[in-house]
Parts: C-alpha cells; structure tokens; sequence
C-alpha cells in the first residue's frame, strides 16, 4: 500500500473498503474468494475505539457517498461513527466539482463505466485533494495485483497526484492503536 508518513494528527478520508474489511464483511461478498479475517479480535477493538475518537475530534471524516455504500454494505460501522458530528466531511461547492470533474478527465477507470450508484472513489480523491486530507482505503495497487484491474485503484491515483495514502492497518500503526509488524 502507498503510504507517505503523516503526523499523528492528520485528517482522514476513510474508504467503505476499510469499513468493510475491519468488521470483515468483506469475508462474505458475493463473488469473492474465501480469505481470512485482516485484524484479529483484538486489533479490531482497538481499531475501532481509534476510528470513534478520529471522528469524535474531527480527524475521521466519511463522505456522503461512503455513507450511502456503508448502508448496504456495512450498516453497523456507519450507525458507529455517525453518532460524531466531527465524521462529516465538507460539504460539496463549485471548486470541489471542478476537482472531481478534473479527477474524472485524468483518471477515467477510477469508476465503472455506468455505476448503479454515486461511485465514491472520485469523490473521496478530490475532497482529499482540495482540503490536503490523507485517504484511506484497503484497495490494493494495480502494480500489486496478480492481474490487470478493471478500474483504476484509489492508490495509484493518490500516488499520481502526490496524496497521501494508507489502508487501515497503516493509519492504525501511525497512530499507535496498534503495535506495528515485524515483517
């Protein structure tokens, strides 16, 4: 995973992935293969009390797109961190369009081409940009992948714009909520 060291003190834009992955639900999605659980029970506890004081002080941020993909995918860490009024991201203005809608030119696979829903991917990447925010997701580079993805990860278009970002075990090790592996 991409990731550019922060201070501790960092804002976050937290992807449905990293939601998803941490309570693994990830573990049941239709289509996907059998894999084991990212976090153990314990890691999962401190993770989460971590992610409720990033929202609670204004540091763990969902987009309203997120918000929505949690609904259907994860309900639970959504009805979790909306209690914290510090969980809201920005609201949308002009100049984030313009973000989003130069994101979009560059990065055409960022999304599907006719996605069902408000994809949230641009939109995390461009409030990111325009408020110097780190991301957070646990999509996988492309450059890490055993075949060629269909859209283009997160991480790679952080990487090409100079952004920050991190998948959730990262943020949690620079935050200190856990202890950082010994690889």
């Amino acid at each position: 995973m991409i990731q550019f060291l922060l201070v501790g003190s960092g804002v976050y834009l937290i992807d449905t992935s990293s939601l998803v992955e941490l309570d693994n639900k990830h573990l049941v999605l239709p289509g996907q293969p059998a894999r084991l659980p990212s976090f153990s029970v314990l890691e999962q506890a401190l993770i989460w009390d971590g992610l409720e004081n990033l929202a609670k002080n204004g540091r763990g941020k969902l987009i309203r797109q997120v918000k929505a993909e949690l609904e259907r995918w994860n309900p639970d860490a959504l009805n979790r961190l909306k209690i914290y009024p510090g969980h809201r991201a920005p609201n949308r203005t002009p100049d984030l369009v313009g973000i989003y809608q130069n994101v979009m030119s560059q990065f055409p696979r960022l999304i599907e081409r006719y996605p069902k829903y408000d994809p949230a991917d641009p939109w995390i990447i461009a409030m990111a940009r325009k408020y110097g925010y780190a991301v957070v997701t646990e999509e996988t580079p492309a450059a890490e992948k055993a075949k060629s993805p269909r859209k283009t990860p997160i991480p790679d278009v952080c990487q090409a714009l100079g952004m920050t970002c991190l998948n959730l075990r990262g943020l949690a090790e620079l935050e200190e909520w856990i202890p950082k592996r010994v690889s």
